[in-house]
Order: structure tokens, then C-alpha cells, then sequence
């Protein structure tokens, strides 16, 4: 029954690690995960072994690499965390960790399940940037997890039907707020959820408004830097939404049969990466403008198209460029 449970955990694991994972910060900077090792613009940063798997923070200046021993029930790991040239920052060992949530800061929450399938309960434990353990809480199974800008405080959305808001230097939940599909952080305590039929603000746990909204399948939210607009991922199409009232601006909407798999924005929403993906074989990046509309865009035949890539990142500098990673394939695209 042990070994069951521990050679599921490691093929559930293993498949989210053949996923594209990509993190982007302000100076151009970035993190991916990908084709077993952690890689930056310098290059690869660290290879993964069989057990291996890797988490970058949101914003591409550290990632926690867990390693989960072989053969124990529960299972057991090390979790290491570095910074963006791959220098170690701490270790914590003989912990049961299975995934990790990082901070830029290199803080971070370590996830330990606690049972089988989708809707196991978890284990959250705390980590300072220095990586002393500051606290921990059980909760339902998590699902989504954002982090505030800069800051070391994690927003999770939790199967249960909360939203928990937790501050990892100190340890503690700070407040709770109700469960969506999709949420966003953004600077002076601003959260956006968004469900299946409603949008929300709220500001340091208050609300400011609801609203309703007729987005089919949303699943992913960005807040701009000055908390004026927001951008919302769904099934099919991206749309701007205003976040003084929670009116939708602006829509683009993905070709045909293509699905929505990722997206990224410039800090300031002058330009938004989407990937997309056909059921008939083929996924595609497109960059769209301030404006949504497109400034140039790449297709790419795949053997297996996967639901969760191609994933994608607006890299910031002059020019800036956006780079994605789909199933056997990479690219940059330029203006």
C-alpha cells in the first residue's frame, strides 16, 4: 500500500515537472522549469535528478528544488532553496514536503500532502528568507497560490471553499476570503477573484465590489503594477478589466479550436503574452498590445498537445521580448 501511494505521488509529480514553468522579473530576469533542469538567461542553473522537482518564484530571483527520498511512507524529502544563480540560500532536511511555494525573497511555504488523490488534505509549513521555520497550519487541498508583489505574503485558493491570505515571515493566516477560480495579488493589499460568474476587489480583506461577468472558464488573473487594470485568462479569450468597478474594457478572443493554456503581462500592461493550444495538434504564442491587439504571433505543429503549455513570460528591457515553451519547442519573439 506504501509503495502504491509513494510510486502515484512520484508519476503525479513527475508529470506536473514535464510541464513548462516560466517566471519573469523587472530587470528582464527569468527562471524556467523545464526538460529536467532550472534555466535562466545565463543558461541552465541546475539540473534535476529522477526525484527532483523545481518551483521558481513569481518573479524569477529564487526556486526550491524538493527531493524526495525513495522508498519511505510517508514520504520524505529535502528542500533546498537558491537564488537565481543557483546559489544555495538554506536547506531544510527531513521534512515531507512535496511541492513548495517560493518568494522572491527566497521565504517560502513548504506543501506536505496528507493522503491520496486530488482532494488530499495539506500541510503548510512556514519559511523565513533565512530559512528558519516561522510556523505552519493544515488546510483542504490547496489549489492556487499567488503571492503580493515583493512582499513574502501568499494568497491560496483552498478546495475547501476559502481563500486564505497568510504571511510567511510571521508565520500566520492574516485573514480569509471566499473561494474563486482564480485570483490575483497586486500592490497595497489588492485582490482580485475571479469565478465562474463574479468578480471581486478587496483591499486588506474588505471588498470593494462585486460584479458579475460573462467570461466562459476563467482560470487565470494578473493585477497591473498601479493597480488600475487587470487581465483575465479564460477557456477561450483574455479580457481587460477595469478594476474601479470591475467592467470588462477589452476582449481578445484565441482562433478557432485554440484553448487558452498561459498568460503574462508587462508590469505596466503595455503588451500581454497568451499561449494557446489546438486539440487538433498545434500550439501557438501570441503578444498582444496594450490594446490587445497583435503585435506578432508563432505557431508551432506538436505531437501531444498538452493543456497546460505552451507557458509564457513578457521579459522586460529594451526591447522587450516575450519567450514561451511549448511540447519540443521554444521561442522568442521580438517587435
Amino acid at each position: 500500500m506504501a509503495t502504491k501511494f509513494l510510486a502515484g505521488l512520484t508519476a503525479m509529480l513527475a508529470a506536473g515537472a514535464a510541464w513548462a514553468a516560466l517566471s519573469a522579473g523587472p530587470q528582464g530576469q527569468y527562471l524556467a522549469v523545464w526538460d529536467n533542469e532550472v534555466s535562466s538567461e545565463a543558461g541552465t542553473v541546475r539540473g534535476l535528478g529522477p526525484r527532483e522537482f523545481a518551483y521558481a518564484s513569481p518573479g524569477g530571483s529564487a526556486f526550491a528544488v524538493v527531493s524526495i527520498r525513495e522508498g519511505t511512507m510517508p514520504p520524505a524529502s529535502t528542500v533546498r532553496v537558491y537564488d537565481h544563480r543557483g546559489r544555495l540560500l538554506w536547506t531544510a532536511a527531513d521534512v515531507g514536503a512535496t511541492s513548495a511555494y517560493v518568494a522572491d525573497s527566497g521565504a517560502a511555504a513548504l506543501v506536505t500532502v496528507r493522503g491520496e488523490g486530488p482532494t488530499a488534505p495539506a500541510r503548510l509549513d512556514f519559511y523565513s528568507a533565512a530559512g528558519a521555520r516561522t510556523g505552519g497550519v493544515d488546510v483542504g487541498p490547496p489549489l492556487e497560490a499567488v503571492f503580493f508583489p515583493a512582499e513574502e505574503r501568499l494568497v491560496l485558493s483552498v478546495l475547501d471553499g476559502t481563500t486564505k491570505v497568510y504571511d510567511l515571515a510571521a508565520g500566520v493566516e492574516e485573514y480569509e476570503l471566499p473561494y474563486a477560480r482564480a485570483a490575483a495579488a497586486g500592490r497595497d493589499g489588492r485582490v482580485l477573484l475571479v469565478d465562474r460568474e463574479w468578480m471581486a476587489l478587496y483591499r486588506d480583506g474588505g471588498r470593494v465590489w462585486q460584479a458579475p461577468h460573462n467570461l466562459y472558464y476563467p482560470r487565470l488573473a494578473e493585477i497591473s503594477e498601479d493597480g488600475t487594470q487587470a487581465v483575465v485568462g479564460a477557456h477561450h479569450e483574455v479580457a481587460l478589466v477595469t478594476l474601479a468597478d470591475g467592467r470588462v474594457a477589452r476582449r481578445w478572443k484565441a482562433p478557432a479550436d485554440f484553448g487558452v493554456t498561459d498568460l503574462a503581462a508587462a508590469a505596466d500592461f503595455s503588451s500581454f503574452a497568451v499561449g494557446t493550444r489546438s486539440l487538433q495538434g498545434r500550439e501557438a504564442v501570441a503578444w498582444l498590445d496594450a490594446s490587445l491587439k497583435i503585435i506578432t504571433q508563432e505557431e508551432h505543429d506538436v505531437a501531444q498537445p498538452s493543456g497546460s503549455s505552451p507557458t509564457v513570460a513578457v521579459l522586460a528591457g529594451v526591447p522587450p521580448r516575450v519567450l514561451a515553451m511549448g511540447q519540443g519547442w521554444q521561442a522568442t519573439l521580438t517587435k
